[in-house]
């Protein structure tokens, strides 16, 4: 019980609809951390200054790098994890 009591209609308002508790974790930052690289990989497209054909060479060269890393980083997780 906090220091000052509820009001009548605080009361009220708690019976009729209790407060729900917040979900705890991450997702709402993961959630905007990908759209945020979305839309900030999509904005660098937009406003680059070099031929489109060149662009997408470096878009699918770079993608298969962050594969290659990321599918490394994964079998590392799962290694470690694992024992």
């Amino acid at each position: 019980m906090g220091l000052f009591r509820k009001s009548k209609t605080e009361e009220l308002l708690d019976s009729v609809m209790p407060q729900t508790k917040k979900k705890k974790g991450y997702g709402g930052i993961i959630t905007g951390i990908v759209v945020g690289g979305a839309v900030g990989s999509v904005a660098s497209l937009l406003f680059a200054p070099k031929k489109g054909s060149e662009t997408r060479a470096d878009v699918a060269e770079t993608g298969k790098k962050l594969f290659d890393e990321g599918k490394t980083k994964a079998e590392e997780f799962l290694d470690k994890y694992k024992k």
